[in-house]
This record gives structure tokens, sequence and C-alpha cells, in this order.
């Protein structure tokens, strides 16, 4: 029997979870349903595949935080560890992002 690579839970950060709320009130004022189900099946994408290739996606210039582009709109930053990867926040790439660079 092979021996399986290790599946990486996926947890979220209290402040990636306000920044999807923001995101989504933000699509829905200005765009529609369709663009906030656009924005999950990203993230879903995103867990699926850092959930087993955590560091798949480059660390940022500055900080030991690695940055996954979703789309031209979508960045997720992230960290991961023995167990789990650690969603940190999720970007709207339109808005300032010298916070994290």
């Amino acid at each position: 029997m092979e021996k399986s690579d290790p599946v990486f839970r996926v947890i979220y950060s209290e402040r990636s979870y306000s920044d999807v709320r923001k995101i989504e009130t933000y699509l829905l004022q200005l765009f529609s349903e369709k663009e906030r189900a656009k924005l999950h099946r990203l993230l879903v994408g995103f867990e699926n595949v850092v959930k087993h290739y955590p560091s798949l996606f480059p660390l940022t210039s500055k900080l030991p935080i690695r940055r996954a582009v979703l789309s031209r709109q979508l960045s997720v930053f992230y960290t991961f560890g023995d167990a789990e990867v650690s969603v940190l926040s999720i970007q709207d790439n339109r808005c300032d992002l010298s916070d994290w660079m």
C-alpha cells in the first residue's frame, strides 16, 4: 500500500471572514448574485488546491506570507504549518495592498 500525501486543514481567520463579507456586500451592491457566487467558487477552488499543495503559491516579497492570486480582482494571503493552512486575509486587488507587501 503506498503512502498518500498529507491533506492540510484550512482554517479561516476572523479577519478573512470579515473580508469576504465586505467583498460580498460590494459585489451585491454594484454587480449581482452571479458575481458573489463566483467569489465563493474561487475560494472553494483555492481551498481544494492549497489543502494538497500549500507551498504552491509564492511568498510575498517582505513577509513570510503567501499570496494566491485567484483572479484579477481577488487574492488570498495565508501561511501554513505542519497540518494546517491559515487564511489570514482575502483582499480585493483593486484596494491598496501596501499593508501586506
